[in-house]
């Protein structure tokens, strides 16, 4: 598997993987993103520099998507770590190896950032991605799920 930067060509699979329902249930915005607002967005986060979009790709098919939001507020510094997997390729092991990979690429480049994952209670294939590597169960409240990976 490959990682590289998510470019505008990229957009487009972003949407229809965040809109699938799966997806959306497990999003704290479970809403369906119109077009016009996901391209707004997408190329808004190309073009932040405290947000860093990492496609997965296998054999020239793209998998999923591993997003880093920098909060440069925050004492230690953080980034909050999301990831969709494109629904065709759900369920076959490859988001631990997309996520993997994308951190080892995003800490390579900001080594000291504390990564933090928000995940829904529900999220069970999530919570389970995120703790076998490495993320320690920080907080919890009946909506949230806080892990860290220090």
């Amino acid at each position: 598997m490959n990682i590289r930067s998510a470019i505008a060509s990229d957009a487009d699979d972003v949407y229809m993987w965040r809109n699938d329902d799966l997806v959306r249930k497990m999003s704290f915005n479970s809403d369906r993103v119109d077009y016009s607002t996901h391209i707004k967005w997408f190329n808004e986060a190309l073009n932040d520099d405290n947000r860093l979009l990492f496609i997965g790709e296998l054999h020239e098919h793209k998998i999923g998507i591993c997003r880093f939001d920098l909060d440069t507020n925050s004492t230690p510094l953080s980034a909050r770590v999301s990831i969709h997997m494109n629904p065709t390729f759900r369920g076959r092991g490859l988001a631990k190896s997309l996520l993997h990979k994308a951190i080892q690429w995003y800490r390579s480049q900001e080594e000291d950032i504390e990564l933090i994952a928000e995940i829904k209670p529900e999220n069970k294939a999530s919570i389970q991605l995120f703790s076998s590597l490495g993320f320690v169960l920080h907080s919890r409240s009946t909506a949230l799920l806080e892990y860290h990976f220090y």
